[in-house]
């Protein structure tokens, strides 16, 4: 039930920042930063993923723990993800992943 709220909620947060910002910065700009977010999440997935297949290979060989390492990289996976989500809350999110 709680769960359902999270989802009901964010999409009121995220209009009602686009119509704040939005005013204050200009569509173009708003525009513009939701763009570039995305393309930034878009990378920063592409990266982490590819890194993360690296680390687990190599602790795979050397024989310690993965869970440190894939933690992490599923850290910043999920901020990437939260990226390409348009929204300014999404991208506040994201950067305090």
């Amino acid at each position: 039930m709680r769960l359902s709220w999270v989802f009901m909620l964010l999409p009121i947060i995220e209009i009602a920042l686009f119509v704040i910002i939005g005013g204050e910065i200009g569509v173009l700009a708003t525009l513009a930063w939701l763009f570039l977010a995305g393309i930034a999440g878009m990378a920063l997935i592409r990266h982490q993923g590819a890194q993360a297949a690296m680390d687990l290979q190599q602790s795979l060989q050397q024989m310690r723990g993965t869970t440190t390492p894939m933690a992490d990289r599923t850290l910043l996976m999920i901020a990437g993800v939260l990226l390409v989500v348009p929204g300014f809350f999404t991208d506040f999110l994201a950067g305090l992943c």
